[in-house]
C-alpha cells in the first residue's frame, strides 16, 4: 500500500469555476492516496510575481517530501516549458516562469527536470489547462513513486526573475514593498537580521513615501485606529500596516513602494 503524499495547491484559478475540481479530479484518479492541501486559488490573475512570494512564505512548514504545484501560468500553452524542480526535502512542479524564483534563492536546488515524458500526462492535453492535464498528472505519479528522473531531462537554464535586493551603504538600507496582503499590509524585504545590525541601538527613521516613523510596533493593534505602524511580521521582515485600516490605501502605493530605514 502506498504512503499517503501531501500535495499543495497553488493557483490563480478561483473557487466560481470547475478548474480547480478537475484539478484534483485528475490527481486523484491516478493516485487516490493524495492528501491534496488547497494554499489558496485566488492570487492575482497571471500575478507570477505574486505566487512566488505566497509559495516563499509557506513551503518549509510542510514535511520533507510534500509536492508543491503551484500553477500561475499566463504562457500556458506557448513556448515555456513545464518544469520539476526537486531540493533536499521538497519538490516543486509548474511553469518554468519564475514561479520558483524565491524558491531557488533559499534552498540548494538538486535537479530541475523539464517535463517531457508523455506517459505520465493526460491521454489528451489541453493547450490551456495544463494543470490539469500536465502538472496533476505528474504531481501524481511523483507521489506514486515514480522517480523524478522518470519525467524528462535535467536542465540549467532554467528562469529566475530578478528579486528585489535589500541594499547597505551609508548607515542606511534601502529595500521595497514586495507584497501587498489581503489586509492591506505593505511587506518589505528588510529582514529583521539586518535591521538590527544596522541600528544597534541608535535612533532611526523609516521612510515611505511621504511617512516616515520612529518606532517599530509589536503588533497590529499599536497605535490608535487610522494610525500608520511599521513592525515586523510572521516571516521577519518589516511590514507597513494601520491599525483597523489598510496601509496600502493609506500611502496609496503596493508593490515597488521604495522603504528605507536610516540612522540618525
Amino acid at each position: 500500500m502506498l504512503e499517503t503524499r501531501i500535495v499543495t495547491l497553488l493557483t490563480d484559478y478561483g473557487l466560481r469555476d470547475s478548474y480547480v475540481g478537475a484539478l484534483k479530479g485528475a490527481m486523484l484518479s491516478i493516485a487516490p492516496h493524495l492528501m491534496i492541501i488547497d494554499v489558496g486559488h485566488t492570487i492575482a490573475h497571471q500575478d507570477v510575481i505574486e505566487a512566488a512570494y505566497t509559495l516563499k512564505g509557506y513551503y518549509r512548514e510542510f514535511p520533507k517530501g510534500t509536492i508543491h504545484l503551484a500553477v500561475v501560468d499566463p504562457g500556458v500553452g506557448g513556448p515555456r516549458r513545464p518544469i520539476l524542480a526537486e531540493t533536499r526535502n521538497h519538490f516543486f512542479i509548474g511553469p518554468d516562469n519564475g514561479i520558483f524564483s524565491y524558491v531557488y534563492q533559499q534552498e540548494q536546488v538538486s535537479q530541475v527536470i523539464h517535463l517531457t515524458a508523455g506517459q505520465y500526462f493526460a491521454p489528451e492535453i489541453s493547450d490551456t489547462f495544463h494543470g490539469r492535464d500536465v502538472f496533476g498528472p505528474v504531481a501524481a505519479h511523483l507521489a506514486s513513486e515514480v522517480e523524478a528522473r522518470w519525467f524528462g531531462k535535467w536542465v540549467e537554464d532554467f528562469i529566475k526573475l530578478p528579486l528585489p535586493q535589500l541594499r547597505a551603504a551609508a548607515g542606511a538600507l534601502a529595500g521595497e514593498v514586495v507584497h501587498v496582503d489581503r489586509f492591506g499590509n505593505l511587506v518589505t524585504n528588510i529582514d529583521l537580521a539586518s535591521f538590527y545590525a544596522l541600528v544597534k541601538g541608535k535612533r532611526y527613521r523609516i521612510t515611505a513615501g511621504a511617512e516616515s516613523l520612529e518606532s517599530i510596533s509589536r503588533s497590529y493593534s499599536d497605535g490608535q485606529p487610522g494610525q500608520l505602524l511599521a513592525l515586523f511580521g510572521c516571516q521577519q521582515t518589516l511590514e507597513l500596516s494601520v491599525n483597523k485600516g489598510s496601509a496600502a490605501n493609506k500611502l496609496g502605493k503596493g508593490r515597488g513602494l521604495q522603504v528605507t530605514v536610516q540612522a540618525v
